[in-house]
């Protein structure tokens, strides 16, 4: 067994899309619930979300539906924890509520300028720079922090889990 103590998925639960979108933008928040198998007889029910881009809404709804079975144990983001949407700070309070563990996308590292916006479209170019400005020192450092790949589970790679916001190969977008 890993130091996490993560020994594989028992089980996917299910696989959710928010009904509930950015009014503005349309976005979606992608999230499944999976339950992982310790190496003991308990599990640990993980909401794994991705694309928040600051949609406190969906954030809301889609963490109350995911708790609706079972209290989840640990919600990993895979990035875009901000843009478009109006609430970047109330959305980075309520992920960091809870048990998180999280990646950098695109988004999160163009509000924190630490990646242009010349690859953007002029929607996300505008949205990114407007959130950049909304965010607090504490709020920045929180998203800069954020590492662009995480390997959790056993330190030999052959059980576990690799979280990135785009690929292996191009793990910000």
């Amino acid at each position: 067994c890993s130091r996490l103590g993560y020994c594989g998925l028992s089980d996917f639960n299910s696989i959710f899309n928010s009904s509930n979108s950015c009014p503005i933008a349309g976005l979606k928040i992608i999230f499944c619930v999976v339950t992982v198998r310790r190496c003991s007889t308990s599990a640990m029910r993980i909401a794994i979300l991705s694309a928040v881009h600051s949609n406190l809404t969906g954030l809301r709804a889609v963490l109350r539906d995911a708790e609706a079975d079972s209290t989840i144990d640990a919600v990993w983001c895979l990035g875009d924890i901000v843009g478009y949407a109006a609430a970047p700070s109330q959305t980075i309070a309520e992920l960091r509520a809870r048990p998180l563990v999280a990646v950098a996308g695109n988004h999160d590292l163009a509000a924190t300028r630490l990646m242009g916006v010349d690859e953007f479209n002029p929607v996300a170019a505008a949205a990114a720079l407007w959130t950049a400005d909304q965010l607090s020192a504490s709020e920045r450092a929180f998203l800069a922090d954020l590492p662009l790949t995480l390997v959790l589970g056993d330190p030999d790679g052959r059980r576990g889990f690799t979280l990135v916001h785009g690929s292996l190969r191009e793990p910000v977008w």
